[in-house]
């Protein structure tokens, strides 16, 4: 009788702390969101500048990239920051088709805020490959290949990347509001 008292006891005081462990674990980290997410068209260099959903996709007509601006304005973050993918089980707008794989970018520089009619503006900004995610919806992507540490921005500083489909007939999206990437610090 004593052990079952002492097992009931043992299982209720865990039980009520439960919740405070799980509300620990599942805290939000700190993070950094996009300031605006922009569409990029391979086929002739047409930047949608600030729209609502993010398309990594290849098409018949080529590649649909989302290039993703994010503002520092104040904080003071460390040197390196982690770079995350998540697609929300809430967001309605999330496709996964194909390999479910994305290529992260870093940019040259931020999606111009005029976007651009096609060739001969600034293009894509394309320059070193971060690594490759499988995404799924509802979690964080796996960094499957590279890295997942880039360059956090400095106080008052503007950086870009850019969100790539990877095989031949892949398709994501996801609602800027809910999903897609996102910096973290710790």
């Amino acid at each position: 009788m004593l052990v079952q008292t002492f097992t009931v006891a043992s299982l209720l005081s865990l039980s009520f702390a439960a919740p405070t462990f799980l509300e620990k674990r599942l805290s939000p980290l700190p993070m950094l969101r996009p300031t605006v997410i922009s569409r990029y068209t391979g086929s002739n260099g047409a930047i949608v500048y600030n729209v609502p959903t993010g398309t990594a996709a290849k098409t018949y007509q080529g590649d649909v990239t989302t290039l993703v601006t994010f503002s520092n304005p104040s904080l003071d973050l460390p040197t390196t920051c982690r770079i995350r993918f998540n697609l929300d089980s809430s967001d309605t707008a999330v496709v996964t088709e194909g390999t479910k794989q994305v290529n992260i970018y870093t940019s040259l520089y931020p999606a111009p805020a005029a976007g651009s009619a096609g060739w001969g503006g600034p293009g894509n900004g394309r320059n070193q490959d971060v690594g490759r995610f499988l995404v799924y919806k509802g979690g964080n992507a796996d960094l499957i290949m590279g890295t997942d540490s880039v360059a956090c921005p400095k106080k008052g500083e503007t950086v870009g990347f850019e969100v790539v489909p990877t095989g031949d007939a892949d398709r994501v999206e996801w609602s800027k509001d809910l999903s897609g990437l996102y910096l973290t610090w710790i």
